[in-house]
């Protein structure tokens, strides 16, 4: 497989940080390295997988497309349509509110 190199940006006093959208069942393998005269140093290797998510509390677009992939993958089928019952709901009323200038 193939790896993207990406930069990290430090925050504050050498805390550095990559954001990255994952949905319910998506894997991240990644390392951090750091470059040294004698060449690129791993500091950290690890796979992170998003492996849940709260339905009653999303906030969002995709936090709630999350919440219907889950509830489709666990067939949780109740709970997926009222998911996307509310996403349609929040999609018509957004179309309607806000328009392209």
């Amino acid at each position: 497989k193939k790896y993207v190199s990406e930069e990290m940006v430090n925050v504050y006093e050498g805390i550095f940080v990559k954001s990255f959208l994952m949905f319910y069942g998506e894997g991240l393998k990644y390392y951090i390295s750091r470059e040294t005269p004698e060449g690129e140093e791993v500091l950290e290797s690890r796979v992170i997988t998003n492996t849940g998510s709260n339905p009653d509390k999303s906030i969002g677009r995709f936090e709630q497309i999350n919440d219907m992939i889950e509830c489709n993958g666990i067939k949780d089928k109740e709970t997926l349509m009222k998911l996307m019952h509310s996403y349609a709901v929040t999609d018509c009323v957004t179309r309607q509110l806000f328009k392209p200038l």
